[in-house]
């Protein structure tokens, strides 16, 4: 979560408005929910599209159940 959102807050610093959003791999997967939820009404990233590019390589570990509180509590994600 940290990565991504310091990226996304990074791009803003900059002021730079990106026409493409790159995205590899589960590493970077939440960028664009991120862009969608949180930053939608940003005009930086009116016209901004996202590419999500997903490779073979497995995640095997558990993610930690505190990450999707977190991101429940941000509003990225609806309990169902």
């Amino acid at each position: 979560m940290f990565f991504n959102r310091g990226v996304i807050e990074t791009v803003k610093k900059l002021g730079w408005a990106p026409d493409v959003i790159h995205c590899h791999g589960w590493f970077t997967g939440l960028i664009p929910l991120y862009i969608k939820k949180s930053f939608t009404e940003d005009p930086l990233f009116a016209e901004t599209k996202i590419i999500f590019t997903i490779y073979e390589e497995e995640f095997t570990k558990a993610l930690n159940k505190k990450s999707l509180i977190k991101l429940l509590l941000m509003g990225l994600l609806k309990k169902n």
